[in-house]
């Protein structure tokens, strides 16, 4: 389906299960960052049921283990993290079902979970309840791979990438971190001349002149 079709198909979705896509506040107590840093002391298999944190970020990558087990991958502050989401845990079954149904690549979503890492050794969260935030209403591209394996993603496309900076920047982080250190360079220059009472002036140089 196109991207006119797609957006169709979800705003229906919203409307069937009564979905309020754009709430006005989410309260976060953790950013991906420092969720890492704070739960490094888990174990391999080990969870953290005394601890209940509120996290956000953009869904980046959605698995189905089974019709009870989902992995999303949540991208935010130039880190990913495993969201594990088990009906197990989760408060509600019936929404359990509406949310891993209505969740999508791109969307943005607030996290309501316990602090987990795998038994492969990877920290993840496990949700209580999720909150869809801002959902992506265009189909984010995915990776292409030949039957060599070499990657055909049109991302990877000088021409493309240019004329999309949003898609580059949301795909490929690397080059959202030179976009972040162009800006700080920038930065630098301008505070160095402005410490020395220097003036930035902006000269018209195709402008005419009357």
């Amino acid at each position: 389906m196109d991207d006119e079709q797609y957006a169709s198909y979800r705003l229906k979705q919203f409307e069937q299960y009564k979905i309020n896509p754009y709430p006005h506040h989410f309260k976060t107590d953790f950013n991906l960052s420092n969720f890492e840093e704070t739960f490094n002391f888990l174990k391999n298999d080990e969870k953290d049921e005394a601890i209940l944190l509120r996290i956000n970020g953009r869904v980046m990558l959605k698995r189905k283990s089974s019709k009870k087990l989902y992995f999303y991958t949540l991208s935010g502050n130039d880190t990913t993290i495993q969201i594990m989401i088990s009906q197990n845990y989760y408060y509600d079954e019936e929404e359990f079902y509406q949310m891993t149904n209505i969740i999508s690549r791109g969307d943005f979503i607030g996290v309501i979970g316990i602090p987990y890492r795998s038994k492969t050794g990877e920290l993840s969260i496990i949700p209580r309840k999720m909150v869809l935030l801002s959902p992506c209403l265009k189909q984010l591209p995915k990776d292409i791979f030949d039957k060599n394996g070499k990657q055909l993603s049109v991302y990877h496309n000088k021409e493309q990438r240019f004329r999309n900076r949003h898609l580059d920047w949301i795909l490929n982080s690397h080059r959202r971190n030179v976009l972040k250190t162009r800006s700080k360079i920038i930065r630098f220059i301008r505070n160095y001349f402005d410490e020395r009472d220097f003036y930035e002036v902006e000269t018209p140089t195709l402008n005419l002149i009357p």
